[in-house]
């Protein structure tokens, strides 16, 4: 439904209800609602915000597990610059994480999949698949498209702050595994060359640096990772 503010704006409800008969997996009922409009005299600023809560049962025997999470987005995007060839954009998202091992509340939100902005942290085919318990603030550049040969060229500079939302600790309050919590600052650019409706080509370079916990995870103490990858995208 469209809301009566500046400019258009469609606020969205969400609910989710995932469950299983097995006693891994009782019941988990998922709450969410969210506001996307766009601002300007060419609808060149985008604004939205949504946000979700979990609760429900994990497991009855022999110990009852609460679900209790939540999660949450914001940011803005703006495309008026260069005649809506520079984009600019911001953003942060939270995905609460558990708190406590050995309670009988489990604070993990479950879960948001298949955010692959970023290369390293974020991507399950090439990274690490990192998608809750995390916090990350981003900011991004996007230019084009460029005539290239006649075809459109696109780039993007992602720049992303990730940290973990919830250092799980044991139920006396001592931390587990590691001392640390910030999985570091990832920066990716990648570059798209768009032949045909059918076939694109993408090249895009990643570096992660700072991560004291990629750190605690490697034999080799390295707080930092690149990664590059060059493919294709073909359509029939």
């Amino acid at each position: 439904s469209l809301l009566p503010f500046a400019g258009p704006f469609v606020a969205w409800l969400l609910l989710a209800v995932v469950s299983a008969g097995d006693p891994g997996l009782e019941r988990i009922d998922t709450l969410g609602a969210g506001i996307d409009g766009y601002l300007g005299e060419g609808r060149e600023l985008e604004l939205f915000v949504e946000a979700y809560g979990q609760r429900g049962t994990l497991q009855e025997d022999p110990l009852q597990v609460r679900k209790e999470a939540w999660a949450a987005n914001a940011g803005l995007r703006y495309v008026g610059l260069l005649e809506g060839k520079l984009q600019l954009e911001a953003a942060a998202s939270h995905r609460s994480g558990n708190r406590h091992s050995g309670d009988r509340v489990d604070q993990s939100f479950q879960s948001y999949e298949n955010e692959n902005r970023f290369l390293i942290l974020q991507s399950a085919e090439f990274g690490l698949d990192v998608d809750t318990a995390v916090t990350i603030l981003r900011a991004g550049i996007g230019a084009g498209p460029f005539e290239v040969d006649g075809r459109p060229l696109r780039l993007h500079l992602d720049v992303g702050r990730f940290v973990a939302a919830s250092p799980l600790r044991t139920a006396g309050g001592a931390r587990l595994a590691s001392d640390e919590d910030d999985w570091g600052m990832e920066t990716d650019l990648s570059v798209t060359w768009t032949y045909n409706e059918s076939f694109q080509l993408l090249l895009k370079g990643a570096w992660l640096s700072g991560s004291a916990l990629l750190e605690d995870l490697t034999a080799s103490r390295d707080d930092d990772a690149r990664l590059l990858l060059f493919g294709d995208d073909l359509k029939f």
